[in-house]
């Protein structure tokens, strides 16, 4: 591909299936030479929360070239006047399980300071696969998780509302990524508020 003869903010490159050694090798090869042309960040399929520590989710750190990657950004940052980041863009979710909310929510609680317990009992009730796959067994639809959702909403909302000072006493990346707890802490509980209701998992 020649990468010399486009102007884009935003370049998407898929693959046809997961866990295919060539594909991750080739998306490597390409990201080293579109450095080159301004591009200073990359995002891949894997829990955006794992990727702020430079993990993966979904098994994607078996791959070879993904650890690869991770090892030629480190360093390329060492020496870099403008480093480059890694990102993921998925929730926390595997095929037949969702994590609990509590820690992304304590996460947020702390960074804000706040002395507010997160109520979200055994954390094995929400990451067993029948949380998911049988909405009985889901406590998504709980009182307990309905409040959790306020809760998060009002973490969330403190974030957004006191950004400047938390910024400045902290740092933009610190904030970041307490907004990144958040919603997904947030989208975890919608998740599961999805996986409670009645019918099918088509129609869920």
């Amino acid at each position: 591909m020649d990468v010399t003869d486009f102007t884009a903010e935003l370049l998407a490159f898929g693959e046809p299936t997961h866990f295919e050694p060539a594909f991750a090798r080739i998306r490597n090869e390409l990201f080293a030479r579109l450095t080159a042309h301004g591009f200073r960040s990359i995002a891949l399929e894997t829990d955006r929360v794992a990727a702020l520590d430079g993990g993966f989710s979904h098994g994607f750190g078996e791959v070879r070239a993904n650890r690869q990657l991770l090892e030629w950004l480190r360093e390329y940052n060492e020496t870099a006047a403008e480093p480059l980041s890694f990102h993921g863009f998925d929730a926390p979710t595997e095929m037949f399980s969702a994590p609990s909310p509590r820690r992304y929510l304590e996460h947020v609680r702390d960074y804000l300071g706040l002395d507010v317990d997160v109520e979200a009992g055994d954390d094995e009730r929400w990451s067993r696969s029948e949380a998911i796959l049988d909405p009985a067994e889901s406590p998504g639809a709980t009182l307990e998780a309905r409040e959790l959702r306020i809760l998060a909403d009002d973490l969330l909302t403190a974030l957004h509302a006191d950004a400047p000072r938390l910024i400045a006493a902290t740092s933009r990346a610190a904030w970041d990524r307490a907004r990144i707890h958040a919603t997904a802490g947030l989208d975890l509980l919608r998740y599961h508020a999805a996986s409670a209701r009645p019918g099918d998992r088509d129609t869920r």
